[in-house]
């Protein structure tokens, strides 16, 4: 057994497949045999199919020398959501977290493929925002799904999204979203310092990250707002907000807040509020 084939066998073995659900597919390509690690419940079986196991088959079956990771990416793989990495210790997080992990005969480095496929609910209407006038779409539970509405309403350069890991268990994605130009920078910092801070096993909801981002558990009102509306949302970034979602969560939450927008009623922008 050659000295790579031997690497990729024992980080497939430290792995312990059985015990965390990990599906394992082998590919004969040049140069030995490759292998694809991942969850079968939360990987997209069409796109595996057509844009990583297929194209990987039929590139080996026409060529005869072996390929890189690098250009594994740029020439063989359909998907376009790819990258590289060397920590073996960072596989098994990739894996659980719905990436695909291709490990390459003769290289040091392999590859994640993210066709991660989560089922989740359509954009439906507002319940506790409801509106007469206004867009209907709102906030659902897929932290993609809610990036995509802003982003689509919001088509300013200067949007930046920073995403953070919060949870020592549950690892879910919080993204906090701003427009850099309006918001205020120190404003900015300290909430990226706050949530990098944060030392729990695992959140589930915006809800609790908002109890852990307060500045004291008793004050009598909100530090923070909450937002379910993504054209409530996308408003609040023009006015200078920042607005951060949590992976599974349908509700936002924006600061800074002033006392005077808890009065406020979605309706006093769409209609004319001296009829």
């Amino acid at each position: 057994m050659l000295k790579q084939d031997l690497k990729i066998k024992q980080i497939v073995d430290s792995l312990d497949i059985q015990k965390h659900n990990i599906t394992k597919k082998v590919l004969n390509i040049v140069g030995g045999d490759a292998v694809l690690l991942f969850v079968k419940q939360l990987t997209d079986a069409n796109m595996l199919s057509e844009n990583v196991i297929k194209p990987i088959t039929n590139f080996s079956a026409a060529e005869e020398s072996r390929i890189s990771t690098d250009a594994m990416i740029s020439k063989v793989l359909y998907t376009a959501d790819c990258k590289t990495d060397e920590d073996e210790t960072k596989i098994l997080e990739y894996i659980l977290s719905g990436m695909t992990v291709l490990l390459l005969p003769h290289e040091k480095k392999y590859v994640l493929i993210n066709i991660k496929q989560v089922q989740h609910r359509s954009v439906a209407t507002p319940e506790i925002q409801y509106v007469v006038r206004g867009p209907k779409d709102c906030f659902i539970e897929n932290l993609d799904v809610n990036l995509s509405l802003l982003r689509n309403r919001i088509k300013d350069p200067n949007l930046r999204i920073k995403s953070f890991t919060v949870g020592r268990r549950t690892k879910s994605q919080v993204a906090m979203v701003y427009i850099e130009d309006i918001a205020n920078g120190d404003s900015v910092n300290e909430m990226e310092k706050r949530i990098s801070s944060i030392d729990i096993d695992g959140i589930y909801e915006s809800g609790e990250l908002q109890e852990l981002l307060q500045n004291k558990q008793t004050n009598f009102f909100p530090q923070m707002g909450i937002i379910e509306r993504s054209d409530m949302a996308s408003r609040l970034l023009l006015e200078g907000r920042i607005v951060t979602l949590v992976e599974g969560s349908g509700l936002a939450i924006y600061a800074p807040v002033a006392f005077v927008e808890f009065l406020y009623s979605c309706d006093d922008y769409y209609d004319n509020k001296y009829l």
